[in-house]
């Protein structure tokens, strides 16, 4: 975080740039390569990254002046290196909150391949670097690359005997890109792990409460639903009745254990106070509309096993509506939901959904044998679309049949 501010404080530096010193010089002796002229006209190694967030250097020039530095062990080589890093892992963290996890993830993997030509001081930012580089893989949905970030990250947090809020954080995440790959063992030991340490720190601190909302995921796919509930409903009890930061992913989270534990009429009432809360306010723990989307996927399928398969369309469709494609399994989840609910109504309908669900949705997904199985069954209810796929009435209903078919087309 201290390298982050200082990079942050050297942005504000370069307002100011070209008021101060052989500015001009310098640029100019960087674009010609006179290397040695540059580092003489420059007054710090800080003022050599400032052509560069003002735009005047290109970052491939600022690596020529490194080089340089680094050939004649300039006094100002491992300061340009360490600057060079923090610009790169500035940016790469505004492209994170941009949306651009693609160009997030270069920036970071360039700033993480520079540290190694720094002998000591910068454990701190290499503990940032691979947690962001976790957080940025996440998004991309690339579990595998996202759990080994997190346990680098893991490894420098235990090395510097980081505070209890970090190492939570950190353990948080390990739990929570573990869920997601399908490991559920490892999701819940590691989250289990950041549950007890989360103890410690205050009722309503952000880790704690995300903490809390991730084991209980993890609980829900491991069929431990009444001590999800006992885990939520303990948070609950620890923030006001009209908060509308944490409370609506909490509640949302009940909203689908219950809707699993078969008590529809309790899912769908804190399912719909969460939807009312996020109302109230844009900045909430659902903090995006893919938040509100889950959500409102949620009420859908408790209002879907209560017959209301209107009202339940009506919420699948706006979910799938306002959902920002980032991770292909959920935005798969949402659409073999609207699947599901059209079963019933427009075999049509539901075989499209059905379709472009097993298309984007991993194989290995935990939610994909449902998948199939439920496509089996639509074929099997709808004479005319296995005679239309023209496939033997050996396999009709079956996971075997639904699956030959996504092959095929």
């Amino acid at each position: 975080m201290k390298r982050i501010l200082f990079v942050i404080l050297l942005i504000a530096e370069s307002l100011c740039f070209y008021a101060i010193g052989n500015n001009e010089l310098f640029v100019q002796s960087i674009k010609q390569k006179d290397y040695s002229s540059s580092l003489e006209l420059a007054d710090n190694a800080a003022y050599c990254l400032r052509p560069l967030i003002y735009g005047k250097i290109s970052w491939d020039e600022y690596v020529g002046l490194m080089v340089h530095a680094d050939s004649i062990q300039h006094p100002y080589r491992d300061s340009l290196i360490i600057n060079g890093i923090n610009y790169l892992a500035y940016y790469g963290m505004k492209r994170t909150e941009e949306g651009q996890f693609d160009k997030a993830i270069s920036l970071q993997e360039v700033a993480l391949s520079l540290t190694s030509f720094v002998q000591e001081g910068i454990d701190d930012l290499i503990m940032g670097i691979n947690n962001q580089l976790a957080i940025n893989y996440g998004q991309l949905a690339q579990y595998d690359k996202a759990i080994a970030y997190s346990q680098n990250a893991y490894d420098y947090a235990i090395r510097l005997h980081k505070d209890t809020s970090t190492l939570t954080s950190v353990l948080d995440n390990l739990g929570l890109y573990s869920f997601y790959a399908g490991n559920y063992e490892e999701a819940s030991d590691y989250l289990q792990q950041a549950y007890q340490l989360s103890l410690s720190l205050p009722a309503n601190d952000t880790e704690r409460i995300r903490t809390v909302s991730n084991l209980t995921l993890v609980l829900a796919q491991m069929g431990l639903l009444d001590l999800a509930v006992h885990h939520l409903q303990r948070c609950i009890a620890t923030l006001p009745e009209d908060d509308s930061i944490y409370l609506p992913t909490l509640l949302n989270n009940l909203c689908e254990v219950y809707t699993r534990l078969g008590k529809y009429d309790i899912a769908i009432e804190h399912g719909e106070r969460a939807l009312s809360l996020l109302s109230q306010s844009v900045s909430t723990g659902l903090q995006n509309q893919n938040g509100e989307s889950l959500l409102l996927n949620n009420l859908s399928i408790a209002y879907y096993y209560l017959n209301n398969t209107d009202k339940a369309i009506r919420y699948a469709e706006k979910a799938l509506s306002i959902y920002e494609p980032v991770d292909p399994n959920e935005h798969a989840l949402l659409l073999a939901n609207l699947g599901l609910l059209y079963s019933h109504v427009n075999a049509q309908k539901a075989y499209e959904y059905y379709k472009k669900a097993a298309q984007m949705m991993s194989p290995t997904n935990h939610n994909y044998p449902q998948l199939l199985s439920n496509l089996g069954l639509l074929f099997y209810n709808a004479e005319k679309y296995l005679d239309r796929w023209n496939h033997g009435s050996n396999n009709r209903g079956c996971t075997g049949y639904a699956s030959a078919v996504l092959i095929k087309r």
